[in-house]
């Protein structure tokens, strides 16, 4: 058993009850459960950084990621990257198309 494990496990157990998840009631990113109300909540002292339960985006960010404005990873408009694809599969559609001979 890997020294950490315990560790490891604790921050696992943590990572499910306390992950960053985005509240459409309050419009912001909050806890799944209220580290200051729930039992397990004071364990998270023991971790000076807690980015492992999710990131802490700016709350604009968030709305916009949440409601399907913006791509999570690239932060860039869907609106953006549909005109990007949009523009390649126009590219594609007006080049000829190959046909292969089948061998039957």
């Amino acid at each position: 058993m890997p020294l950490d494990y315990e560790k490891n496990f604790e921050k696992a157990l943590l990572t499910f009850k306390f992950q960053v998840v985005y509240c459409p009631d309050q419009r912001k990113l909050i806890h799944l459960n209220d580290p200051s109300t729930h039992p397990l909540g004071p364990l998270l002292v023991n971790y000076p950084d807690l980015s492992f339960l999710g990131e802490q985006l700016d709350q604009e960010i968030a709305i916009k990621v949440c409601t399907g404005e913006i791509d999570p990873m690239t932060r860039q408009e869907f609106k953006e990257i549909n005109e990007k694809v949009m523009k390649v599969y126009e590219k594609k559609k007006k080049e000829p198309k190959k046909l292969e001979k089948v061998n039957s």
